[in-house]
C-alpha cells in the first residue's frame, strides 16, 4: 500500500484582524465524504477502489492567551463550518496565565457537527436564535450561530424573509451562510412571519394571516430551497386565526413565548405542537442581559415540570465594540457548558422541529 502525504500549516495571526464588511462566503459546492474499507478508498460513486491513500491535513498553530482571538476564531470556525479537519496548535502558558477559559470552552470538544440527534427525548433543552434578517449585524449573527453549531448545540435559527424593502435573497451573504448550514442535522431555519413588523400577525382573520404566511414560504422556497415546519410568529403577536392558518400552510411547529402561550408543550389544533420559549438572554422588560443564573434557572424549572426547555437569543444583543461583547459572550459560552452537563445527565439537545413530547 502506498500513502501520499501533503500538510498544510499557518497561523491565523497573520490573517487580517476581522473579516470585511464586503466579505462574501465561497458558493462552490463541498465535495461529499470518500468512504473506507480496510486499506481501500471507495469514492462515494462507487466507482473502482485505488490502491494509494492520498491525505490532506490542516495545522493552525500558536493559539494562546489574549492573541487575536476573534481572527483566530474566524479562521478556524471557517475550516470546522467547511468539514476540514485541523488541529489546533495551542500554547498552554503565555504571558503568566495557564489559559484561557474562552479557549478551553471553544476547543476541549468540540466536532463538526455531522451526528444524527435523537427524536424522542425525556427531557429536552432546545435553542432559538431570532431575527436572521437581510442586512442586519451579519458578522455578530455568525459568530454566534457558529460558536452554538461548534459546541454541538443544536439551534432553530428564525429567517425574517423580507425586511427593510429587501428579500433574504438580496443579500447574498446571509443567504450563501443559510444555504450552507441549512442541512446541518443540528440547525433549523424557521419562517419568523414575513416583514416582522408590529401587529404583523393576530389582529387580522384567518385568510390574511394564511396570506402573509405564504409570502414568507415562496421565498424560503425560492431563496433556500426549503419548506421551513417551525412558525414563529413576530413578538409571539398570534390570535387563534394564527394558529390555524399556520396549520393550514403545512407547518407543524408553534413557537412564540411561555408567557402567552395557553397550550404550552401541546397540539392545538391537532398537529401543530406548541414549543414556548421559557428563558432568554436578554431582558426587554428591563433592556439589560440576564445573567447565567437566571438562564439556566428558568430552563431548569420548565426541565422539571414540562420535560422541555427552549432558551431564545437575539444576535442583535450580543453586539460590542469588538465585534462580539466578551461579557455576554462568556455568559454564552458558560450556558453552553451548563447545557452539556444536562446532557450528560441525560438530557437531550435538539432543535425544535426535532422535538417531540
Amino acid at each position: 500500500m502506498n500513502y501520499k502525504l501533503l500538510l498544510i500549516v499557518f497561523v491565523s495571526g497573520l490573517f487580517i484582524s476581522q473579516i470585511p464588511a464586503s466579505y462574501t462566503a465561497p458558493t462552490t459546492e463541498l465535495r461529499e465524504a470518500i468512504s473506507y474499507e480496510g486499506d481501500t478508498i471507495y469514492s462515494s460513486t462507487g466507482t473502482t477502489p485505488t490502491q494509494t491513500i492520498k491525505t490532506i491535513m490542516f495545522r493552525d498553530d500558536d493559539a494562546h492567551l489574549w492573541y487575536n482571538f476573534i481572527t483566530f476564531k474566524n479562521i478556524t470556525d471557517t475550516l470546522i463550518i467547511n468539514r476540514i479537519p485541523q488541529t489546533n496548535g495551542v500554547i498552554s502558558h503565555k504571558g503568566g496565565t495557564i489559559y484561557s477559559p474562552i479557549l478551553r470552552v471553544e476547543y476541549s470538544t468540540r466536532t463538526t457537527p455531522t451526528q444524527t440527534l435523537p427524536i424522542q427525548p425525556i427531557k429536552t433543552i432546545m435553542f432559538r436564535v431570532d431575527d436572521a434578517q437581510p442586512w442586519f449585524n451579519f458578522i455578530t449573527f455568525k459568530n454566534i450561530t457558529d460558536t452554538l453549531i461548534i459546541n454541538r448545540i443544536p439551534l432553530t435559527i428564525s429567517v425574517i424573509p423580507y425586511s427593510g424593502g429587501t428579500s433574504i435573497g438580496n443579500d447574498t451573504t446571509l443567504k450563501t451562510y443559510l444555504n450552507t448550514i441549512k442541512n446541518y442535522d443540528t440547525v433549523e431555519l424557521a419562517l419568523n412571519g414575513y416583514m416582522h413588523t408590529v401587529n404583523e400577525f393576530g389582529y387580522r382573520d384567518q385568510a390574511a394571516e394564511e396570506a402573509r404566511i405564504s409570502s414568507g414560504l415562496a421565498i424560503f422556497k425560492s431563496e433556500l430551497n426549503l419548506v421551513p415546519v417551525t412558525f414563529i410568529p413576530p413578538y409571539h403577536q398570534y390570535n387563534t386565526a394564527t394558529v390555524n392558518a399556520a396549520k393550514n400552510k403545512g407547518l407543524t411547529r408553534f413557537s412564540t413565548g411561555s408567557y402567552n402561550d395557553n397550550y404550552p408543550w401541546q397540539e392545538k389544533p391537532s398537529g401543530l405542537l406548541h414549543v414556548p420559549v421559557v428563558s432568554e438572554f436578554y431582558d426587554w422588560d428591563v433592556n439589560r442581559p440576564r445573567t447565567y443564573d437566571q438562564i439556566t434557572s428558568d430552563c431548569q424549572i420548565s426541565l422539571e415540570k414540562y420535560n422541555a426547555c427552549v432558551i431564545l437569543l437575539h444576535s442583535g444583543t450580543f453586539n460590542g465594540s469588538a465585534v462580539v461583547d466578551p461579557v455576554k459572550y462568556k455568559t454564552l459560552l458558560e450556558v453552553i457548558n451548563w447545557t452539556h452537563k444536562k446532557e450528560s445527565e441525560g438530557v437531550k439537545l435538539v432543535t425544535i422541529k426535532q422535538y417531540v413530547r
